[in-house]
């Protein structure tokens, strides 16, 4: 949430990671491309922000993308998008 966003705003993400697991969140383009990952999430309940950035802090183009949380017992993939 929101959804969409855009680059005023941060798409926000709330992770629950059950006890001994550990989970990945990962932001995809259309394309299919990673852009950005948040790894070795710890068991808990984790709040992220993405700002609309890559890995390497560089403004993403507007658009669809999607995002997935991963762990060995879950994996959920959602779409979102971006507005500029």
């Amino acid at each position: 949430y929101p959804n969409p966003f855009n680059g005023t705003t941060h798409a926000n993400f709330d992770v629950d990671v059950k006890d001994g697991e550990t989970a990945q969140l990962t932001i995809y383009n259309i394309k299919g491309q990673v852009v950005k990952t948040y790894s070795n999430i710890i068991p808990g309940n984790h709040k992220f922000m993405w700002n609309g950035k890559d890995s390497n802090n560089n403004r993403c183009a507007a658009g669809i993308y999607f995002y997935k949380l991963s762990s060995p017992t879950f994996s959920s993939t959602k779409k979102m998008m971006y507005l500029k």
